[in-house]
């Protein structure tokens, strides 16, 4: 998925660098925190982190400017400790059946 974004950006900036070439920082800072956000569905928290730091390395500031980048930015590093906390609770959860 990261390589057919890169190919769209490319694309655009090819047809039109005068236009493009100005956003592109931050056109790779949304692709990168879509696809933190995509590892962190799929529960690969280290990608995620991977990607959350292409994403603040590209242009930090649609973190301050955006509630969903904010949102993603936060829960990254949250993910291992989430998952932690919740297969815990899952775990000393007892089952007892009324008969």
């Amino acid at each position: 998925m990261q390589h057919s974004h890169e190919q769209v950006i490319k694309s655009a900036y090819e047809r039109s660098p005068e236009l493009v070439e100005k956003v592109l920082p931050t056109a790779y800072a949304y692709m990168y925190r879509y696809l933190a956000r995509l590892s962190l569905t799929a529960g690969d928290a280290a990608k995620a982190v991977h990607f959350i730091n292409q994403a603040l390395a590209a242009n930090s500031s649609i973190f301050y400017r955006d509630p969903r980048s904010l949102l993603t930015l936060v829960a990254v590093p949250l993910a291992p400790l989430a998952k932690l906390v919740i297969k815990g609770s899952l775990g000393s959860a007892e089952y007892t059946a009324n008969n």
